[in-house]
């Protein structure tokens, strides 16, 4: 009986603070940018399952140049981070 009530007991606290991904997004202080319109008839990302294959996909700064280097030579470890933040924010339509 214990077991049982624990367990309600933890179900109903984490829908009571589950986040929304906007609320998420909001938080982390993310904008997502609009979606592009296509340039053609080709396909740039695939979704299998719950991943997602992007092909030719590179972060862009805020001018729209692509951000270019090598991890630990061209860029720092943080300009990474952020670097590989932009690519999975462009790419949030999938």
């Amino acid at each position: 009986m214990k077991t049982l009530l624990l367990i309600l007991m933890f179900f109903t606290t984490f829908v009571a603070f589950a986040q929304s991904p906007e609320e998420k997004l909001a938080q982390l202080n993310i904008q997502l940018p609009e979606v592009p319109a296509a340039g053609g008839s080709f396909v740039d990302a695939v979704k299998v399952g719950n991943l997602i294959y992007l092909s030719g996909k590179g972060p862009r700064n805020s001018k729209g140049e692509y951000i270019k280097g090598k991890l630990g030579q061209d860029l720092t470890v943080e300009q990474g981070y952020e670097a590989a933040k932009l690519v999975a924010c462009s790419n949030w339509r999938y």
